[in-house]
């Protein structure tokens, strides 16, 4: 997915969660890429994106399927039912992509809940939280 039809997807998606009472925020290399103006100009930080993360609420979870679903996405049937506590998936059929959704947290090597900010009328976790989710990544 091209970061131009990622961007209106993702907006999409946070839209209708709002109009549907979900809220959902984006993470992860997207949220950088909206809120960060030279990523989206500078040719060596563009790329494209096969993944929309977002962050949800988990007593939002059971109707998160039923959502996604009336968008145009299949569930991860069984990964949702072993980890839908802590993060679901749901798979775009037209082009590949997935979302992942993960509920009221996102773990890896820290642990930080689901504070907003919003640029440009799209929420997204704090400017602080974001890097940290970029910084713990390593190998």
């Amino acid at each position: 997915m091209i970061e131009k039809d990622a961007k209106l997807e993702v907006e999409r998606i946070i839209h209708a969660g709002e109009n549907a009472g979900i809220r959902l925020r984006v993470l992860g290399g997207l949220a950088i890429y909206m809120t960060c103006p030279s990523a989206m100009i500078h040719p060596r930080l563009k790329r494209s994106y096969a993944d929309i993360d977002l962050a949800g609420l988990e007593k939002e979870a059971p109707g998160l399927g039923q959502f996604f679903t009336q968008l145009g996405y299949v569930p991860d049937q069984r990964f949702n039912a072993l980890h839908g506590r802590t993060r679901m998936i749901f798979y775009n059929p037209d082009d590949g992509s997935h979302v992942d959704v993960f509920l009221d947290r996102f773990q890896m090597c820290q642990r930080f809940g689901s504070e907003t900010a919003t640029a440009g009328g799209v929420s997204f976790v704090t400017l602080a939280d974001l890097l940290i989710t970029k910084l713990q990544l390593w190998n």
